[in-house]
């Protein structure tokens, strides 16, 4: 049973790296509705884990319009240079707050709260990622996708080895100090070499780009963990076997992507 599920948890894993990949490098155009339909399958796993909570009552057509509308306005404002495109992102609490005012639905503000979360935390931040494939012909992003990955199998392997200290036992116990330094240190001596394979940057800004994303990235897992805890659920979802659901492959994604942005702007301009 083991075997069998490795092989499982391997075959999915490579088959979504893969896909993933292709995406950056196939066009902006697949790589943004590949992205968008993510966007959606993420809101959809949200939205299940919060019918688990009491006195909740949001409008399904509402929350995934806002989520919709906020992934599409970055990736048209990136795919057809047009920043107004942008303006969408303003209709957010507008919107959600005169939608909740006619439902008559008990705690108004939890259901406003929550219909925003999907926007905020999904939508949004993968969104950004459409802004980071023009840079260095998607390199760039390649790079952030590889960062992701490399510091989250260290951190595993690392902390299953030699892990003692818990990072976050309340939210996560499985989690070590000794893995996730373990995991950027090493990845940080991988970095070293991105300059040549990726370009774009040089060898200080990959290290603070590495830092960024996982230390980040740690954290965006945490918060996940957080969410799950409060529900009772072990997974987001099943649509991936062995890993789970679009939640639990994006945590860390979440979390980074609008950091990374925040300082490409700042040394890019």
């Amino acid at each position: 049973m083991l075997n069998k599920n490795l092989l499982l948890r391997t075959v999915s894993g490579s088959l979504f790296v893969g896909l993933v990949v292709a995406s950056i490098f196939i066009s902006p155009l697949f790589f943004g509705v590949l992205f968008l339909l993510i966007t959606v399958v993420g809101t959809f796993e949200l939205l299940r884990m919060s019918q688990k909570i009491e006195g909740l009552a949001v409008n399904q057509l509402v929350v995934f319009s806002l989520s919709v509308v906020s992934y599409s306005s970055i990736f048209l404002a990136v795919i057809l240079a047009d920043k107004r495109w942008f303006l969408a992102l303003i209709l957010l609490l507008p919107v959600s707050l005169l939608v909740e005012l006619y439902r008559k639905k008990e705690n108004p503000l939890l259901n406003i709260a929550y219909s925003i979360l999907p926007a905020i935390y999904i939508a949004i931040p993968l969104g950004v990622l459409n802004s980071l494939l023009p840079i260095g012909e998607g390199f760039l992003l390649l790079a952030f996708f590889v960062t992701i990955w490399a510091g989250d199998t260290f951190a595993f392997i690392v902390g299953s080895l030699i892990g003692k200290h818990r990072l976050f036992e309340r939210i996560s116990p499985k989690k070590s100090w000794e893995g996730t330094i373990g995991s950027i240190i090493i990845t940080l001596a991988i970095s070293y070499w991105y300059p040549v394979i990726f370009g774009i940057l040089n060898g200080w800004q990959w290290a603070i780009f590495v830092v960024i994303a996982l230390v980040a990235g740690s954290y965006g897992d945490l918060i996940e963990s957080l969410f799950k805890r409060s529900v009772g659920v072990k997974d987001s979802g099943s649509i991936m076997p062995g890993h789970g659901g679009i939640l639990d492959r994006f945590d860390a994604v979440f979390l980074a992507s609008p950091l990374i942005f925040v300082f490409l702007q700042i040394i890019l301009n």
